[in-house]
């Protein structure tokens, strides 16, 4: 059983400021309608004069007193658009799509998001956190466990250590448009994990080569992949593999997206090599603004000819997305994943079943500002069961 308390300090998701002059000690009091008309006819006259970084302000401070008006949020969705911030543009046209709104408004929803579709060729993310963990049987992994005096690696697929990890990610993707349609598909990235009571520092450097296919909100990809791991700064492995993706909405509320993988891993100083193969999906369904939901059902294979083991994972997560006042945003999660376990070397050759269940909760304001992101905080629990 283990609890982890994870504090993200980097989100992609950019925040405005709100400031409030009061003069000469003489502070004027006013309801809550008088402050939305005054910040609607401020938004609606730097929107018409074009200064939409100055509407944007005033559109996220009139959400932040009530997020429930449709045509604000429609508004704030074209300034960002205007400003070619497709990313921000996209999500606040689907969360008023997810409303009982007219046909006309809708269809003219789905010609924006179809052309936020084909003209995104930049994307970057960029994330990290700080992880406390424990390691209770103070084993190599989470999953060692002493037989006869003697641990055996249960389950190598999660590194234990205590203290605190330092973790990054980060990642860019170039699309180039090739022909009307039909893009390119460049993706670099590079993430990093620093055990402070052991002192170790691994990190990963990957990179996607493939083609992209985009018509109208529908976007199908495929191509190759390659990932360097170094362990304590000395090199692991190197894995070379295939891919693909679509995503697709489903409906106005409904949007799905999948991604299948296989890949070979090769391991520095061994002959032995690992085969892996998944397929993973995630189903979004915005409900409201105030109120949305994901399923992410998964399978995965690995065959470890490098620790004679073949491993087979079944997962579900399901969460779901309150929209609060005054900026904060709640999500939740719920998930299982049920792996079997066919051991192959001589001495224990069994097969292992292994349960996994987990829960969390995540709070986001998008008022609060770290160098330009929102930072959230997130407590995650989880729990797991074996037959050995």
């Amino acid at each position: 059983m283990r609890k982890t308390l994870i504090i993200i300090l980097i989100s992609i998701l950019t925040t405005l400021n709100i400031t409030t002059s009061i003069a000469d000690n003489n502070v004027e009091y006013i309801s809550k309608s008088e402050m939305i008309d005054k910040l609607s006819a401020a938004a609606k006259k730097a929107h018409a004069n074009k200064n939409f970084d100055q509407a944007i302000q005033y559109y996220h401070q009139i959400l932040t007193l009530d997020p429930s008006i449709m045509q604000i949020r429609f508004l704030l969705a074209r300034a960002y658009f205007e400003t070619k911030n497709y990313d921000h543009a996209h999500y606040h046209f689907k969360l008023v799509q997810a409303e009982n709104i007219p046909n006309k408004i809708s269809k003219i929803i789905h010609q924006y998001l179809a052309y936020i579709n084909l003209q995104k060729d930049w994307s970057v993310s960029l994330s990290g956190d700080i992880t406390p963990e424990s390691n209770i049987n103070h084993g190599v992994t989470n999953q060692t466990v002493l037989i006869g005096g003697v641990p055996f690696t249960l389950n190598d697929d999660r590194l234990a250590s205590r203290g605190v990890n330092l973790n990054a990610f980060a990642s860019v993707t170039y699309t180039p448009k090739i022909i009307d349609g039909l893009y390119g598909h460049v993706q670099l990235s590079a993430s990093a994990n620093y055990l402070t009571g052991q002192k170790i520092l691994n990190h990963n450097i990957g990179s996607e080569l493939g083609l992209t296919l985009k018509q109208n909100a529908n976007k199908y990809s495929a191509g190759i992949a390659y990932n360097k791991q170094n362990f304590d700064k000395k090199a692991y492995s190197t894995k070379l593999g295939t891919w693909a993706t679509v995503a697709m909405p489903l409906s106005d509320k409904l949007y799905w997206s999948g991604r299948v993988s296989a890949s070979k891993t090769f391991y520095t100083g061994t002959a032995n090599r690992d085969l892996d193969f998944s397929i993973k999906q995630n189903f979004s369904y915005q409900h409201s603004v105030a109120l949305g939901f994901n399923a992410a059902p998964s399978f995965e294979l690995k065959k470890s000819f490098n620790k004679l083991k073949t491993n087979t994972k079944l997962g579900l997560t399901i969460g779901s997305r309150h929209t609060l006042g005054a900026g904060f945003t709640v999500n939740t999660s719920l998930g299982s994943n049920s792996s079997l376990y066919k051991h192959h070397n001589n001495i224990f050759a069994k097969t292992r079943k292994d349960l996994s269940l987990t829960a969390g909760i995540k709070v986001t304001n998008s008022q609060l500002k770290l160098f330009n992101f929102a930072p959230y905080i997130e407590y995650k629990y989880e729990k797991h069961k074996s037959n050995i």
